[in-house]
């Protein structure tokens, strides 16, 4: 897939589009909230199918046991919904992970991912909203490399690329082989990581109990079940839950950029020690980098019951003010985050300081000859004995002070 391709289908969707929706129902409490939260875009989406997904854990005594009660709640929050019309279109998953890189595990989801994705191409794609271990996708890639070409995956897996051992976050760690499937197929790619992200979208007692409470019998079972969950290791304390399930759907639909910002960046490799595998040169995803967490629990919300937090058309007023408000948060959170990061530079001299004393004192050429007679540990970690390494740092250090001295 040529560059351009990916720059296209990393642009938010316009229009109407079809979405599967790939979800471990039952493991926690946020997938009902992204079911439920898909279910109210019927103006801008055709939905195709809802796929259940395994996963193991406290509540599953197996991932065939997860996918099989993932199953029966979706059928559950679609009855509350009065959406009894798509129960025809769920799916049973994968009843285990993949056993290895090339090996598919057949599943009714599995083989209808291959059949939804070749009714579309590459201008008309099929949108995966994935929220669980990625099993049914990753299958269905092995069973059919070719959809790679007709479909954009958006998956909540992994955490930030900043964070230490990036892939030990539960919906990829299940599935290593499964997560290093999907990064290698070429298909496009665009992922909201967990901690260091969308762990900001977050949701309290209160506010559940405000905004949803007694508003439908599908917004009283989110309520009552995040309580109950939340009360069982919380009770008598504050507390908040994720619901960051939510995000996943939410990009689909956030042509504006209201809620979410992204960047593209080459795809990363997740190691079966459950760390991020530097590998440059590879196609590029797009990964979500920000959420405004504020601002997505107003529409959630809203749409949750019934209502709208702002309203829909096609009035061109509604359409500019949404681009420049959009425009304006984008603005203001550069500006706050340069404004971070130069007080983080001012305050970081010191060690600066102390890495210059040390590169331009005796104990550095002292460490430096007993690391080339071989006396240091091999897994120690030496780049600051990097003597090109050092000195760059303390010239780029320099440079940025004097620009910033430029500046004033």
């Amino acid at each position: 897939m040529e560059h351009d391709r990916y720059q296209k289908a990393y642009e938010r969707p316009r229009g109407r589009i079809d979405v599967v929706l790939d979800t471990d129902a039952y493991n926690e409490i946020d997938d009902q909230f992204a079911l439920s939260y898909l279910l109210t875009f019927g103006e801008r989406c055709r939905i195709r199918g809802i796929t259940a997904a395994p996963f193991y854990n406290e509540r599953a005594s197996s991932p065939a046991d997860g996918m099989e009660k993932s199953y029966r709640e979706i059928g559950k929050l679609l009855s509350l919904a009065g959406r009894e019309d798509l129960s025809s279109s769920v799916y049973r998953g994968s009843e285990r992970y993949l056993p290895d890189e090339k090996t598919p595990v057949l599943s009714p989801a599995a083989e209808f991912l291959c059949r939804e994705a070749a009714a579309h191409t590459p201008d008309d794609p099929l949108y995966i909203a994935a929220i669980g271990a990625i099993t049914n996708v990753a299958s269905a890639l092995l069973l059919s490399p070719e959809m790679r070409e007709r479909v954009i995956v958006v998956w909540l897996g992994g955490h930030a690329p900043h964070i230490p051992r990036g892939a030990a976050e539960f919906n990829m760690q299940q599935d290593i082989a499964g997560a290093r499937v999907l990064f290698s197929s070429g298909a496009p790619v665009v992922q909201l990581p967990c901690f260091g992200v969308v762990d900001r979208f977050a949701v309290s007692r209160p506010e559940l109990e405000t905004w949803l409470g007694g508003k439908n019998p599908l917004c009283d079972y989110l309520v009552e079940n995040t309580v109950r969950e939340a009360e069982r290791y919380a009770a008598g304390k504050p507390w908040t839950r994720v619901i960051w399930d939510v995000t996943a759907v939410a990009w689909l639909f956030d042509s504006e950029k209201r809620f979410l910002r992204d960047t593209v960046a080459p795809a990363p490799v997740p190691a079966y020690d459950l760390t991020y595998a530097p590998e440059p040169g590879r196609f590029p995803i797009c990964r979500v980098e920000t959420v405004d967490r504020d601002a997505l629990f107003a529409d959630l919300f809203a749409r949750l019951a019934g209502e709208r937090a702002e309203p829909d058309g096609d009035d061109p007023r509604i359409a500019r003010i949404r681009a420049m408000e959009a425009r304006f948060s984008r603005a203001g959170e550069t500006l706050a985050a340069y404004k971070a990061a130069r007080a983080a530079l001012l305050d970081g001299q010191a060690e600066i300081r102390a890495l210059e004393d040390y590169y331009g004192g005796p104990l550095w050429r002292e460490d430096l000859a007993a690391d080339e007679a071989g006396e240091l540990p091999p897994a120690l970690r030496r780049g600051v004995l990097s003597e090109d390494g050092i000195y760059d740092l303390l010239e780029e250090n320099g440079a940025v002070l004097a620009s910033l001295k430029d500046e004033t």
